[in-house]
């Protein structure tokens, strides 16, 4: 069974071709930031880099290492996506809190991160993240 067929890492009970395939295919077709996190998300679960590094806003893209992103992504083994919060400031705003489960080292972690979003030449954009 390929991947296409699979249902969605992204936690949308949708197969990956009907859901965040079609976004790491062309970004524009995130309708919103949470769709865009969720897309990012199962770039990490599939290794893809080229996606994630566009994905960052230009301004922020530059703190990114595509190379040791996935490395570490490869490592480790993706378990799931727990959203917490999405929240809309503006039309071009907008906020995830979410959990992301992985096994690193035979040990269960999470990254539990605020991140910002924001709108940028017609698509959304990872930005930053706040503190928790």
């Amino acid at each position: 069974m390929g991947v296409y067929s699979q249902i969605c890492p992204c936690g949308s009970g949708s197969s990956y071709i009907d859901c965040c395939e079609r976004i790491h295919n062309n970004i524009n077709l995130a309708n919103n930031a949470l769709e865009l996190m969720r897309s990012r998300y199962v770039a990490f679960v599939y290794q893809n880099g080229d996606f994630l590094e566009l994905s960052h806003h230009p301004s922020t893209r530059s703190n990114f290492s595509k190379r040791k992103t996935m490395k570490w992504a490869k490592s480790v083994n993706w378990l799931k996506l727990e959203i917490i919060s999405f929240s809309e400031l503006t039309e071009v705003n907008a906020t995830v809190l979410f959990k992301a489960f992985y096994i690193e080292k035979g040990k269960i972690e999470f990254i539990y991160e605020h991140s910002t979003f924001t709108k940028d030449l017609g698509h959304w954009t990872y930005f930053d993240y706040l503190s928790i």
